[in-house]
């Protein structure tokens, strides 16, 4: 089942204690406060989120947590595989009511792996994974903003997961892997620039 906020929102309300049945894993953000959750109920990681409410900080707090608990994932880290991308992109569009853009990043050297939705306090976000040749992977999380609108790339870092976020037209974006900032900038540029042709 794929963790959105529609279904998750009274839980995630309600600080998740316990078991999640049926869940594989769980993101939330409520409150300023981020925290993951695996199906044994055991919480992985926690951390207060800096900035505006529903802003650039959230946004990349959201990926790097996203990251953290997906990307590691050997057997699902995605909901829907590469071959169904296009299935994906409208899956995605209509829960965020907002066209997005699936980044082509073969020309930096990673290749779609799948999507999925990821829930937030600021509404369901999609998220995107790409790896690489040697099995690096990285995660693109895009969502409507709630403040920020429009707002500059800016690096971000959480532990040793490091990336970038903005805002452009009212979605954010950030992308996230464990991976020098100075060596994701590029990429970061490449999805922006993809993103800008909507």
């Amino acid at each position: 089942a794929v963790a959105d906020l529609g279904t998750f929102g009274a839980m995630a309300a309600n600080d998740v204690r316990g078991t999640l049945d049926g869940v594989a894993e769980l993101v939330t953000v409520n409150a300023g406060v981020a925290r993951a959750y695996t199906n044994r109920g055991r919480l992985i990681f926690t951390g207060s989120l800096q900035g505006s409410p529903g802003g650039l900080a959230s946004l990349a707090q959201e990926a790097a947590y996203s990251y953290s608990v997906y990307a590691p994932d050997r057997v699902r880290p995605v909901e829907m595989r590469a071959s169904d991308s296009a299935q994906l992109v409208q899956w995605v569009s209509n829960r965020l009511k907002q066209p997005v853009t699936l980044p082509d990043l073969t020309g930096s050297g990673y290749r779609l792996m799948g999507g999925r939705l990821i829930a937030t306090s600021h509404g369901p976000a999609a998220m995107f994974m790409y790896d690489d040749d040697r099995g690096n992977r990285l995660v693109v999380l895009t969502r409507p903003m709630i403040s920020e609108q429009s707002a500059p790339m800016a690096p971000h870092s959480r532990g040793d997961v490091s990336g970038f976020a903005w805002a452009d037209g009212g979605m954010g974006y950030s992308l996230m892997a464990q991976a020098a900032a100075e060596a994701l900038k590029p990429i970061a540029n490449e999805v922006r620039r993809q993103a800008r042709t909507i």
